[in-house]
């Protein structure tokens, strides 16, 4: 046996080079500024200037009030950010379902919502905020707000030169002051964008809803209570 394979690799030929594969195509570049998505952040809060707020879920009482903060992860002096739609479900997920809608079209859609006095901006920055009282739906302890976001233009951008691509996006729209954006009936700045606009972007928090405390003097008074009532049932059963 050890023969017949000695003499089996003594009739093949000499080893040889394979052929090299061609190699493999490197990654795509980077897209262009037109393609890059826009980072958001938003933030809660059980305060209205408690921002930035620490890590974790917001943790309130049913019916108190939530403080909403959204702004551009970079901020930039040509573009500001523009709050569509906003809603409060039982599900992590904004489908179709029981909500709570508070914002369509950047307007309020719920008579708990408020906007803040406008305030003077600081640098480039510019802050979207709102607030609204906590409604849980199908009383669940956890809450998800989603709200759609996007990108405005804050100012005429210079002309610069102009590369064709394959894909390109649609102009975005002028930011406009709250008050304006909503001043006629069913008007709002997501007008012009679709559902599946690639401009609006998602975002969503969870809100743990707690049971509220009662007052001290409440605590008291439930728990003095409990204590007459333990000894009025001791009472009877002698």
């Amino acid at each position: 046996m050890l023969g017949t394979m000695l003499l089996l690799l003594a009739l093949l030929p000499g080893t040889t080079a394979l052929p090299s594969e061609p190699p493999e195509p490197p990654f795509p570049a980077a897209p262009g500024p037109w393609l890059r998505q826009p980072l958001f952040s938003l933030e809660l809060s059980d305060a209205e200037d408690a921002f930035p707020r620490r890590a974790g879920p917001l943790e309130v009482p049913a019916d108190s009030r939530v403080f909403v903060q959204a702004a551009l992860a970079r901020p930039s002096p040509h573009w500001g950010l523009a709050l569509h739609r906003c809603s409060v479900t039982p599900s992590s997920r904004p489908a179709l379902g029981p909500a709570l809608a508070l914002l369509r079209g950047g307007c309020s859609a719920d008579s708990s919502v408020t906007f803040p006095p406008p305030r003077p901006l600081l640098g480039a920055a510019r802050l979207a905020r709102f607030s609204f009282r906590l409604r849980p739906v199908f009383n669940a302890s956890v809450q998800f707000l989603h709200c759609q976001l996007s990108r405005c233009r804050r100012r005429r951008l210079r002309r610069a030169r102009w590369t064709p691509a394959p894909l390109t996006l649609p102009p975005l729209a002028p930011c406009l002051p709250q008050d304006e954006a909503c001043a006629g009936a069913g008007s709002g700045n997501d007008e012009s964008l679709g559902a599946n606009s690639p401009h609006l972007h998602t975002l969503t928090q969870p809100i743990v809803v707690t049971v509220p405390r009662l007052p001290p003097s409440e605590r008291a008074a439930v728990l003095r209570e409990g204590i007459s009532g333990v000894q009025k049932r001791g009472g009877e059963d002698i």
